[in-house]
């Protein structure tokens, strides 16, 4: 990966960063983890796929763990679907070379973003 590609992607990963508060589509998918895992304060979107029924998704939370599950485009209610939670060197271990290094350039996003804002900044405000 070129210096340009990894700040591409770098700036793509802050870009994918789950703000309930910027975009409501984002207060959804951090509702549906919701259901299933507690705790961190940075969400970042590694992949997002469409399918014909529902999305699915994997998300970086903090530094800590990738999350994989199925939302519905039918049903509005935030109810996840085929839950998956990874360490991170479980999921790292699952994917390809490639990915890996993003997922490397991911976690350097991640740090920088838990050390810049502190906890609870993607936290929906009530």
């Amino acid at each position: 990966m070129t210096l340009d590609e990894t700040e591409a992607l770098r700036e793509e990963l802050r870009g994918s960063r789950l703000q309930p508060n910027a975009r409501p589509s984002d207060g959804r998918i951090l509702d549906a983890l919701r259901t299933f895992y507690e705790g961190g304060s940075v969400f970042l979107v590694l992949t997002a796929t469409p399918e014909q029924f529902e999305d699915v998704y994997r998300i970086l939370v903090d530094d800590l763990a990738v999350l994989g599950f199925e939302l519905s485009r039918r049903d509005e209610s935030p109810t996840p679907q085929n839950v998956e939670v990874f360490s991170v060197a479980e999921y790292e271990a699952l994917v390809s070379s490639d990915h890996r290094e993003e997922i490397k350039i991911a976690l350097e996003v991640a740090r920088s973003l838990l050390a810049g804002e502190g906890a609870g900044s993607a936290e929906r405000a009530s």
